[in-house]
């Protein structure tokens, strides 16, 4: 038997213990090829996501002079102001790219060409907990769009426009600390040299 196979986990049982518009809320009772055994394993799973489990996108914007935009998000679980790319949740029967080029507009009032927008890969934001996955894109080539039609979001800040070794160095020092953000640029980076 292979290390994978000894590891692998059977679920038992499935009780949601709590949910909201966006999220449901599971203790799972789990059992593992040599009988060890969690009766409350949290697991938080998004209501909407794809077979594939993407359930939500990443977006960093550029424009033609390469230079990037990020956004001030402040995220009441830590407490904080962050900044981070354009975020947000794939909605039912959208594709990934979809969301991505909705989320731009919704969010920082950007818009691309969707054969401009470059997919990034995937990430999984805690796998040990949240059971999703969130599509990463770069935007390229972004001009302004309908900014004038955002609808309020709560803890949504002011948008603004950085060089992309400006956006390098505040992930560099932690300004920047959101992982999907971190992602995107850092991918970003990797296939264009910046």
């Amino acid at each position: 038997m292979s290390k994978a196979d000894k590891s692998a986990i059977t679920l038992k049982s499935r009780h949601r213990v709590a949910s909201n518009s966006k999220w449901d809320v599971y203790f799972d009772h789990i059992r593992d090829a040599q009988g060890l055994e969690v009766p409350d394993y949290l697991v938080i799973a998004p209501q909407v996501q794809g077979d594939d489990l993407v359930t939500g996108v990443s977006v960093l914007p550029l424009y033609e002079d390469g230079s990037a935009v990020l956004q001030r998000v402040w995220r009441h679980a830590v407490r904080a102001s962050m900044w981070e790319v354009v975020r947000g949740f794939v909605d039912a029967g959208e594709t990934p790219a979809t969301s991505a080029l909705r989320e731009l507009e919704e969010e920082v009032g950007l818009t691309c060409a969707p054969h401009e927008l470059i997919a990034l890969g995937h990430t999984t934001p805690e796998g040990s907990t949240i059971q999703a996955r969130v599509a990463l894109f770069a935007a390229t080539n972004c001009r302004a769009g309908t900014e004038g039609q955002r609808e309020p979001e709560l803890g949504l800040g002011a948008a603004s426009r950085h060089p992309f070794a400006e956006v390098l160095a505040m992930a560099n020092d932690s300004r920047i600390q959101d992982a999907t953000s971190l992602l995107a640029i850092y991918r970003y980076q990797a296939l264009f040299g910046f």
